[in-house]
């Protein structure tokens, strides 16, 4: 896992945090409330940054399935060419 902000945050950073999420309800509610900031440390670059600020969820079930739905545009393009959430789903 990049937590220098120079890697692409990958499809296995994305699923830790979620089971992050899972296991800390505190980490599930910064989660929930402010994604971006939640997932700095996993290695967002700034265009991650903006795909996940536009990424509005009440529950983990429903922040997994938007991030899943927009598949590999987000882990293995580096999310280059998704501006924002909406576009990707």
């Amino acid at each position: 896992m990049s937590r220098d902000g120079e890697e692409s945050m990958s499809r296995a950073d994305w699923e830790q945090a979620i089971a992050r999420a899972l296991a800390e309800r505190t980490f599930r509610a910064w989660l929930l409330a402010d994604p971006a900031d939640a997932l700095a440390d996993y290695g967002l670059r700034e265009d991650q940054r903006m795909f996940v600020e536009g990424i509005h969820s009440t529950s983990l079930g429903e922040l997994a399935a938007r991030i899943l739905r927009a598949g590999s545009r987000i882990w293995e393009a580096g999310f280059e060419g998704v501006a924002f959430a909406s576009d990707a789903l």
